[in-house]
């Protein structure tokens, strides 16, 4: 619209300079055809006469040599600089009438007034004469209001012209700006029931190709989203039955007599067997209930987050095994009333997290009122890697960021020049 409205404008602009220039370029030809066609009649008679005097009219003073000309008509002429056929004029010009200057001759030329438009031709005869015809003009009231009529007129137009391409700047963009918002409204409206609809028209094609371009990216996007969460519905169902069967044999190996005989690693390697299955039940349970939105969330209890943060630790501390790494774990004991499988998913993935990416250092965790910071510092090279590559609980940290969205719990991760620093932020009892 812009453009458009200041091309107009330039236009306009232009009309207007030009307007001027061929009004001055048509009283510049006229008089220098008038003077072509003196000095032409003034050259035939002196051709069948030799004697004829020189010209002279009420109209034209005729000068033979530079230094005739009045001093204020060479200051503005430079007469000295012209050559054959040469001419120059002046609009309104105002001269010096000091006591050297002879203005009667000029106010003859403009019947007693100073004239509004001065001309001076010169002409290089045969004999290497010059004539130098000087003629000036002076509007009546009639020519003045008429010349100003033309300048109005002239300034009117290119008003008019400014208008007109602003207004129609204006349609212009009404016109495409209505289905460029109409296309805006439908792809913001998209959703998976009614992507497979039909397109409605936008008026240009150029749009109707954009909106095709997007349901098809969309629906893209929706077929492989649907395709994913029915393979982890679909996985997280067929899970539970083997999940079920470990849990189960191994209590039964708790409860065998030779149970007790078992050395210490086994026993150690029993347990870890134990905790790993248990992670994959809740990790199942919650996958289940991600992917179901009109999914019931499991029931709440006032939870200890303290005494869940110390089993976390115990429960992943095999993973500091072989590292020179401290755990620092501060705070009162704080409560909060939320699923606890959720906070146990929670929490113990950050710690193991944690664990797994400190190499030398230290890791801390700290509770203040029902938010939870854990960081860790002097994480290796091989530390620094993307979300996605992260491998704490199962999913990793994307799982944390999922549920604690869907719960409206505030989580920020942040990774600074040393370290880690995760921000977990329960809703008070």
């Amino acid at each position: 619209m812009w453009w458009i409205i200041g091309a107009g404008t330039i236009f306009a602009l232009i009309f207007a300079i030009m307007s001027s220039i061929l009004l001055n370029l048509g009283v510049l030809l006229k008089l220098k055809g008038e003077a072509e066609r003196e000095i032409s009649a003034y050259m035939s008679r002196l051709e069948n006469d030799p004697n004829t005097p020189l010209m002279a009219d009420d109209f034209y003073h005729v000068y033979t040599s530079i230094d005739d000309i009045p001093e204020p008509i060479k200051l503005i002429f430079k007469p000295e600089n012209f050559e054959h056929e040469d001419y120059d004029f002046f609009v309104d010009i105002d001269y010096d009438e000091s006591e050297d200057t002879p203005a009667d001759d000029f106010k003859e030329l403009c019947e007693g007034q100073n004239c509004q438009i001065l001309f001076l031709y010169a002409y290089r005869m045969p004999e290497g004469q010059w004539l130098y015809l000087l003629t000036g003009i002076q509007l009546t009231e009639a020519e003045d209001q008429e010349r100003d009529t033309v300048q109005d007129a002239a300034l009117y137009f290119a008003l008019f012209i400014i208008f007109l391409f602003s207004l129609l700047a204006l349609l212009l963009f009404r016109r495409i700006s209505q289905p460029v918002q109409a296309i805006s409204q439908w792809a913001s409206e998209l959703t998976v029931e009614n992507v497979k609809q039909d397109l409605p028209s936008f008026r240009y094609q150029e749009l109707n190709v954009v909106a095709l371009k997007l349901q098809e990216a969309f629906a893209r996007t929706a077929e492989s989203t649907e395709k994913e969460r029915r393979f982890l519905q679909y996985a997280s169902h067929e899970l539970r039955t083997p999940i079920a069967v470990a849990a189960g044999n191994i209590e039964l190996l708790e409860k065998l007599d030779g149970f007790s005989d078992l050395s210490g690693q086994e026993k150690q390697a029993l347990e870890r067997i134990k905790y790993s299955v248990t992670d994959m039940r809740l990790l199942t349970e919650t996958l289940l209930w991600l992917n179901r939105k009109d999914a019931i969330s499991p029931p709440v209890e006032v939870i200890d987050l303290l005494e869940l943060c110390q089993n976390s630790i115990d429960d992943n501390s095999y993973l500091l095994k072989g590292k020179s790494v401290s755990i620092d774990l501060r705070g009162l004991p704080v409560c909060v009333e939320e699923p606890p499988v959720f906070c146990t998913i929670l929490i113990s993935n950050l710690i193991r997290n944690a664990f797994q990416h400190t190499q030398k250092g230290g890791v801390e965790v700290s509770l203040s009122n029902s938010s939870l910071r854990i960081l860790n510092w002097e994480i290796s090279d091989s530390a620094l890697v993307t979300d996605s590559e992260q491998v704490g609980f199962g999913l990793g940290l994307d799982l944390v960021e999922q549920i604690a969205e869907r719960l409206g719990w505030y989580y920020h991760c942040e990774i600074g020049g040393s370290g880690r620093e995760c921000l977990l932020r329960f809703k008070p009892v």
